[in-house]
């Protein structure tokens, strides 16, 4: 089971790509890696809302 929903996920990926937050500031407000959510942006590029 994941520890973050999919909604934490999607909204951290839509805060990114509005392009007024970066990926540490993120990171940093919902408490985890900067890497992870660079993944998370990853795989809604490739995958859409279901990566």
């Amino acid at each position: 089971m994941s520890k973050y929903t999919l909604e934490v996920k999607l909204q951290a990926v839509k805060r990114y790509l509005t392009g007024n937050e970066s990926y540490q500031t993120i990171a940093e407000s919902i408490g985890v890696a900067k890497s992870q959510v660079i993944t998370w942006v990853k795989l809604f590029e490739v995958q859409g809302e279901k990566g």
